[in-house]
């Protein structure tokens, strides 16, 4: 009987074992589509929980804009939102639990909410490719605000777009959009702190001109017209000498 008890209990095993199995085969298929291979095997990992689901759309994401696919870019956007939203009200939801009691001005707090802030930068991403630059700078501002909760302590963040600096966007939707006393200004924060190290200097150089102007003379020429309106206001003086050095290194 012993012997039959064993059998049967291995039997049980390699059962629950075949139907989880086929549990994620089928869950692959269901969530997967008609996807490319790469995209089945990254959300079948997302699928079985060794992923975050964050990433995977972000990723996803971030693909669909590289190959020019904007309808398809949209769609996952807008998967994305859908995800943060519910993700982010159930992690507000637990801080609240945990801070119950706590004084609401009262800092540094022992917890924060940790959220995924995403979706507006995707958004402003996306939007300035379409050209749609209403859209692109309501994101904008919303990541501005996100960036602002960060540094004042009210929420931690993860996400695929932390740490990127959404101030070349802001300069480029400003361009494009004829803002040209704001581009300015974004341009001028943009600048590289130092005029005396090249290498700073060579690097600011594609964020400044990328989709807006076809050279770099054409570039300095927009700040240097905005600069004279403006009346050469001190404060944006080391900004415009940082650029007109980059302009004599080389560029």
């Amino acid at each position: 009987m012993k012997e039959v008890g064993k059998i049967v209990k291995e039997l049980k095993k390699l059962a629950w074992g075949v139907a989880l199995i086929g549990l994620a085969i089928a869950g692959m298929y269901w969530t997967l589509g008609s996807r490319s291979a790469a995209e089945r095997a990254i959300d079948f990992v997302d699928f079985i929980g060794l992923h975050p689901r964050e990433c995977t759309l972000c990723g996803r994401f971030r693909r669909a804009v590289a190959s020019r696919d904007l309808d398809k870019a949209e769609k996952i956007f807008q998967e994305l939102q859908s995800w943060e939203t519910a993700y982010n009200a159930k992690e507000e939801k637990r801080c609240a639990k945990r801070l119950k009691g706590w004084p609401k001005d009262k800092f540094p707090r022992p917890f924060r909410p940790i959220l995924s802030c995403a979706s507006p930068q995707a958004g402003a991403i996306l939007y300035e490719k379409k050209g749609e630059w209403s859209a692109a700078l309501f994101y904008l501002d919303e990541a501005v605000k996100i960036n602002a909760q960060v540094n004042d302590g009210l929420i931690d963040r993860f996400d695929a777009f932390k740490g990127e600096d959404v101030r070349p966007t802001r300069a480029r939707v400003h361009y494009k959009v004829g803002d040209y006393a704001n581009a300015f200004v974004d341009f001028c924060d943009l600048a590289p702190p130092s005029i005396l190290d090249p290498a700073a200097l060579s690097a600011a150089l594609p964020r400044c001109i990328d989709d807006c102007f076809t050279t770099y003379d054409d570039f300095l020429q927009f700040m240097e017209t905005q600069y004279l309106k403006l009346g050469r206001p001190e404060e944006y003086r080391e900004a415009m000498d940082a650029y007109r050095t980059l302009n004599k290194v080389g560029t």
